[in-house]
């Protein structure tokens, strides 16, 4: 059992979330005592799940997928969740100057980049 210190789920819906891996979550066995707090990251559905423990002096981030065999990192499908190329670093750096220069909310941040 794991103390949560986040929120309580607020949809309208109650909602099962399944994740990969949930045999390989074992290794976390050991760790778990050890933990200050435990993250969870989902992406989306049949994406892999994230696990990040924080153990105060070290942390430990666990991926799995389903797709542990066949070496899921490597898929094209799976592209758009590497690390972004060029435009995106450019786009970054124009996000960057403009909230220095000044604050922003998204929506005026938004329409300023369009400009």
């Amino acid at each position: 059992v794991l103390n949560a210190s986040g929120s309580p789920y607020q949809g309208q819906v109650p909602q099962v979330v399944r994740t990969w891996g949930r045999q390989r979550l074992n290794l976390l066995g050991r760790l778990l005592p050890h933990a200050k707090a435990v993250d969870v990251y989902l992406l989306g559905a049949g994406l892999p799940a994230f696990y990040v423990l924080d153990m105060e002096s070290a942390s430990l981030t666990l991926a799995l997928s389903g797709w542990t065999d066949s070496g899921w990192a490597g898929i094209a499908t799976f592209d758009l969740l590497a690390p972004g190329g060029s435009e995106d670093e450019i786009l970054a750096k124009r996000v960057l100057n403009q909230l220095t220069e000044t604050p922003l909310t998204l929506d005026a941040l938004s329409e300023t980049l369009r400009q």
